[in-house]
């Protein structure tokens, strides 16, 4: 039985070395480095549009006021959160609209915050390479418009009244962006960033396949 040629194993660890140097770079290059999450920018944006958005009220320090949503959003409990964090954070006591069934607090608000989500979305805008064998990067970007409305409870008169717009923006290596998303946000992927992802997964199913087919080649004509 004749052995597999020994320069068949350096062409394949060749091959597929490059590649996968090519698609993640060199791992001493993530160490010490975190990157946002697709949550992360997501609350980001959502941070900015509310802090315009309630920089100008000027309400009693104690202040009562239910937050509710006008108009049922899958990410409201973010909104939410980040209303009830800057809300807090100015002296004002939050209550929070749990939805149909929800025990009534202890005491009724003096102010109702009504908001409705306009568009909240995370994207995938690029998809770029360093070099001609550099690591390959997703450009993501974060977007987040909100309405809101602040009325007095007791007489339901208009205190405040405004809409605001959020960004915020981050760049991943591609290989570790499966670690940074999350199931409760789906990605918009923009016709480049999605062809780009494509080459650099694609390239590395191939290779498996090229060198397993060869691996198997020899084998077969070692075998007597």
């Amino acid at each position: 039985m004749r052995p597999v040629p020994t320069y068949l194993f350096a062409v394949l660890l060749f091959v597929g070395g490059g590649v996968a140097l090519a698609a993640s770079g060199s791992p001493s290059d993530l160490r010490g480095t975190s990157y946002p999450s697709n949550l992360d920018l997501l609350t980001a944006a959502v941070d900015r549009c509310v802090e315009q958005l309630t920089r100008t009220w000027t309400l009693p320090v104690g202040a009562r006021i239910l937050v509710q949503s006008a108009q049922p959003d899958p990410l409201g409990w973010l909104v939410e959160a980040e209303l009830a964090r800057h809300l807090v954070r100015e002296g004002y006591i939050v209550i929070l609209d749990g939805g149909p069934g929800t025990p009534p607090a202890a005491e009724g608000p003096s102010f109702l915050a009504g908001y409705r989500v306009i568009g909240l979305e995370l994207a995938y805008v690029r998809f770029w390479q360093e070099g001609m064998m550099g690591k390959h990067y997703i450009d993501r970007l974060a977007t987040s418009r909100l309405h809101c409305v602040l009325t007095e409870e007791r007489t339901g008169r208009v205190v405040s009244v405004g809409e605001a717009t959020g960004k915020a923006e981050g760049t991943v290596p591609a290989d570790l962006l499966p670690r940074l998303e999350t199931s409760s946000i789906a990605p918009v992927r923009s016709p480049a960033a999605e062809s780009g992802i494509r080459r650099i997964v694609e390239p590395l199913i191939i290779s498996g396949v090229v060198g397993g087919l060869i691996y198997l080649f020899y084998s077969t004509k070692a075998t007597p």
